[in-house]
């Protein structure tokens, strides 16, 4: 068996079955709990499949290390008929 297979056993979890994920695939997948996976029943064999994550604004700025460019100056007067509040 190689280090991309691995035998587990299945337990209960309310009305459904659960499987128990070894830490090195979900560390390899980069999952954790709470992350949605989306299974895949083909033949005799079901494919789990880690749903992408949508990241936040906060995650998307916290990432950016490039600088700030402002490249067009921008109107803030009223273009057309938008409610003045």
């Amino acid at each position: 068996m190689s280090s991309r297979e691995k035998i587990v056993k299945l337990g209960k979890w309310g009305n459904g079955l659960g499987v128990l994920i070894p830490t090195a695939f979900a560390q390899q997948l980069k999952v954790s709990p709470g992350d949605q996976m989306r299974l895949v029943l083909n033949e005799q064999s079901l494919l789990m499949i880690p749903v992408k994550k949508k990241k936040t604004l906060a995650e998307k700025f916290a990432e950016y290390d490039g600088p700030l460019q402002l490249t067009e100056e921008w109107n803030f007067k009223p273009a057309g008929n938008e409610l003045d509040w």
